[in-house]
């Protein structure tokens, strides 16, 4: 929590419409679906530089195409080949929490979560001990031999 920022289950719509934010979407769910315990990802991913930063969010999207987060993480990596492709494997957080018919499952994935956390520079240096910085090109992989995934934990 940070003061002055809201905390809680809230609408991040307008988070998931920027240019900046991969965002992956369910068809419509045709019955209830209970999540129970740790939500993990393996995500095949390459970066430019030294330093990779990547913010997963799993979140509900409701009938209006609204949608609420469910849970999140943040994970910074030092990569020792830039360039080349690796399998980045964490754990998004621990929930029970049904999805309701009629809804969506959703993951967004960005290069940040500022200000939660500071911020890459893709120099190898983040906003915590320089200013300077440069853009950098970041690939997520979801297909082939390199398919990205979740691993959900469902209720029996």
């Amino acid at each position: 929590m940070i003061a002055g920022h809201e905390s809680g289950m809230f609408d991040v719509s307008d988070i998931q419409d920027r240019d900046d934010v991969l965002v992956y979407t369910s068809m419509e769910l045709d019955t209830e679906l209970r999540l129970l315990g740790s939500i993990k990802a393996e995500i095949w991913v390459s970066s430019p530089t030294c330093l990779f930063d990547i913010s997963l969010r799993l979140s509900d999207v409701d009938e209006l195409g609204r949608a609420y987060n469910i849970v999140d993480t943040f994970h910074r990596e030092k990569v020792e080949n830039v360039n080349q492709p690796f399998c980045l494997e964490t754990e998004i957080g621990s929930t029970s929490y049904t999805l309701k018919k009629g809804h969506r499952l959703r993951l967004d994935i960005a290069a940040s979560n500022a200000p939660l956390y500071d911020i890459n520079l893709n120099n190898g240096t983040t906003t915590k001990t320089h200013t300077e910085g440069k853009a950098a090109v970041e690939y997520i992989y979801h297909g082939g031999e390199k398919a990205s995934k979740l691993i959900i934990p469902l209720e029996k």
